[in-house]
């Protein structure tokens, strides 16, 4: 059964990204600015280019998808919790390019603004902090209920 822990919603923040950032950077550094440790964000926009990366389940790594074109951001989703004490966002992205052809994965630094309108919901409740799984190999949440 799915473990989960009843939570709050705290403060709602409404927000654009500047020209020419990096989308995932300046995600984080709100979220530190704000003193978000674990929150909700989604956005919508145009980026310059996008970088973002697909998990190998079998190899246990990451590959790295690149798109050196200008594309639509039709859906960033994620969340906020704390790695190694420090906010860190993990969030999944959905583009699209001219044709309308549409491409995605875990959002990485790399993938420069054009333009981004993004919404982070503040929880309140449990601290929520990534810590490696060794049955999967990511950083999954474990719950700090102190």
């Amino acid at each position: 059964m799915a473990r989960f822990h009843p939570v709050k919603v705290g403060r709602c923040l409404l927000g654009r990204l500047q020209y020419n950032t990096d989308l995932l950077g300046e995600l984080t550094n709100v979220c530190v600015h704000e003193k978000i440790n674990t929150g909700i964000i989604t956005a919508i926009g145009a980026l310059q280019k996008a970088k973002f990366a697909y998990f190998d389940q079998a190899a246990r790594i990451y590959h790295t998808i690149a798109i050196d074109k200008p594309v639509e951001l039709l859906n960033l989703s994620g969340n906020v919790s704390l790695l190694e004490g420090k906010p860190f966002i993990h969030a999944h992205v959905t583009v699209s390019d001219e044709t309308g052809q549409t491409s995605g994965g875990h959002l990485t630094v790399g993938t420069p603004v054009f333009a981004c309108e993004f919404f982070i919901r503040e929880i309140e409740g449990p601290v929520f902090e990534r810590h490696l799984d060794l049955e999967t190999s990511l950083s999954l949440w474990n719950v700090n209920t102190r």
